[in-house]
């Protein structure tokens, strides 16, 4: 089990991303939001195919993964205000010193959300190919290095 609270002030930058390998499998990394609260659990049974149990090479694996989290989204129809890359050059820029305040990049809004998975992880040695089947409908494969 996983449990996380970042303050409000706290920059998104340093937010958790609430999907993918690290919270919920089976969902892109980041796709639900950032978090800002986070409470996650993750349970997997490995089952040896052939062999002695745990000296077996092949092993396969069922897994199910939950979170409930407080994500920070952009608020819908907010823009970017952030300054745009132009092709344009001046020689001679102004260097007088500016007290504008710099602008936020966007607005956001904080709002609950929830995501589960199952999945099945088949392990030959230390690499690992999964199946996912998430709640939002993604499907998903991955391909890794378990080195547990």
């Amino acid at each position: 089990a996983q449990v996380s609270h970042a303050t409000a002030g706290q920059p998104e930058y340093l937010m958790r991303p609430f999907g993918g390998g690290a919270s919920v499998r089976g969902i892109a990394l980041g796709s639900l939001g950032l978090s800002r609260s986070y409470a996650g659990t993750s349970a997997e049974v490995r089952v040896p195919v052939g062999g002695k149990p745990g000296a077996s090479v092949f092993n396969v694996g069922f897994f199910a993964d939950a979170a409930v989290s407080m994500v920070v989204r952009p608020l819908q129809g907010a823009h970017s205000s952030a300054p745009t890359a132009s092709a344009e050059f001046d020689a001679a820029p102004d260097m007088a010193p500016t007290t504008e305040a710099p602008t936020p990049v966007c607005d956001l809004q904080a709002s609950p959300a929830a995501a589960a998975s199952v999945g099945v992880a088949f392990y030959v040695g230390p690499i690992k190919v999964e199946y996912t089947l998430a709640s939002t409908g993604e499907r998903r494969r991955a391909f890794g290095l378990d080195l547990d």
